[in-house]
């Protein structure tokens, strides 16, 4: 037996995220306007690092979340209708690549497979991608998101009248918990906001028709 010592091997973190940031700039339809490459490198992965701080998530954790944040969406390029399993699949054939093994693609995949509806996640790491994810729902942006929200819908075949849209987006609103501590404090109160003025437009509406 050799007495050298073999070393772990590091994965590429950087790289791999990189690979995932720029296959979906460059392959999502312009169609995509909420689950777009700025949904993934702005939106989700900012909450994820406020989150993660405020819950003290350990660095090597973080490190493979910023890896799921990259990833989380990038099933929309091949079938969105499934696409948290897609993403799952482009994970465990690009990642052994940047140098990632078994476990770490395994919890990395755990992490994106948290954010599928009607979500479960089991650990810290997964509660805080989870809540990154639907952090919209208790920000000020909330209307105008949402509404890129439907126009996305709409180009999936998916059309609402405004009526069922703000009745859908109601009952997904109040049907919805965040798990962390950080996303509670800071997205309840706006997020109740949100609920208030989607109940507020419902009420120009006939009462026959809610």
């Amino acid at each position: 037996m050799s007495g050298k010592i073999k070393l772990m091997q590091e994965p590429n973190f950087e790289e791999a995220i990189q690979y995932a940031l720029l296959k979906l700039r460059a392959e999502l339809p312009k169609s995509f306007t909420y689950h777009n490459v700025w949904h993934t490198q702005v939106e989700v992965a900012t909450a994820v690092s406020r989150f993660a701080k405020i819950e003290q998530l350990p660095e090597k954790e973080l490190e493979l979340l910023q890896v799921a944040v990259a990833y989380h969406d990038i099933g929309f390029i091949t079938f969105p209708q499934n696409h948290e399993w897609m993403s799952i699949r482009e994970v465990q054939k690009i990642l052994p690549k940047y140098g990632f093994n078994k476990p770490q693609i395994e919890t990395i995949s755990n992490m994106i497979g948290a954010t599928r509806l009607p979500q479960s996640p089991q650990t810290l790491a997964e509660m805080i991608l989870a809540d990154a994810d639907l952090e919209v729902l208790g920000r000020k942006d909330f209307f105008t998101r949402n509404q890129a929200l439907r126009d996305e819908f709409r180009y999936l075949n998916r059309p609402f009248t405004q009526e069922a849209w703000l009745k859908n987006q109601l009952d997904f609103l109040q049907n919805h918990t965040y798990f962390t501590q950080a996303a509670q404090s800071i997205c309840r109160k706006q997020k109740q906001r949100n609920i208030e003025l989607i109940q507020k437009k419902l009420a120009k509406y006939p009462i026959d028709s809610l």
